[in-house]
């Protein structure tokens, strides 16, 4: 899935936070974005994945014009967004966070329990995380939540992962498994967005 843009702006308050911004990623791509904090990184993918409505500009994939709006619509179109604080319900179960918004089940049937953990183990596993779907988020690392969001994104078949400064509140060693799972990701073919103001990490994606 090919994503780019053309010329999009974002405006608050009669202020340009973005101007004629022109990006394209590919399939297989990490593609780094770089800059000081208030250059408009943020707002850009925050655009990208429906939190603000652009301005001015447009959003394509596979050289389809689309409507990005809304988170959902985002999700819809295969973006996913992980924060730099994970957005983790703590009282709820790993599986249940996974699955947040798309379970196996309807207002009229019963959510299928075991499916949801069986499926939220093998997605875990195939990024090397071995937690027990059970489990309460309540007391998890900040890594292992994030490496449970991305999880989560890849239960939504996410062709496009957004990561907005996901090394900052990591150890140097977990820094070094969230490359690995960047790397492997990019080999299964994901197009990854990754934000960062430190210049000394790009080199390892």
């Amino acid at each position: 899935m090919n994503l780019y843009t053309k010329n999009i702006g974002k405006t608050f308050s009669g202020v340009n936070v973005l101007r004629k911004v022109n990006f394209d990623l590919k399939p297989g791509e990490v593609h780094a974005l770089v800059g000081e904090n208030g250059a408009g990184k943020s707002t850009f993918v925050k655009v990208l994945s429906g939190v603000y409505t652009p301005t001015d500009g447009d959003i394509f994939l596979d050289d389809k014009k689309i409507q990005i709006n809304t988170p959902i619509a985002a999700q819809k179109n295969g973006v996913s967004l992980i924060h730099q604080e994970p957005q983790s319900f703590s009282h709820l179960s790993v599986a249940e966070n996974i699955f947040m918004g798309h379970m196996d089940g309807s207002n009229f049937s019963r959510v299928k329990w075991k499916d949801i953990n069986k499926s939220s183990e093998k997605i875990l596993s195939s990024i090397g995380l071995e937690i027990d779907p059970k489990n309460i988020m309540e007391g998890l690392s900040i890594a292992d939540q994030q490496m449970i969001e991305i999880a989560g994104a890849l239960s939504k078949n996410s062709k496009i992962l957004i990561m907005d400064e996901p090394t900052s509140p990591l150890t140097p060693n977990e820094v070094g498994k969230l490359f690995d799972i960047v790397k492997q990701l990019k080999d299964q073919g994901m197009a990854i967005i990754f934000i960062s103001h430190r210049l000394e990490e790009i080199s390892y994606l």
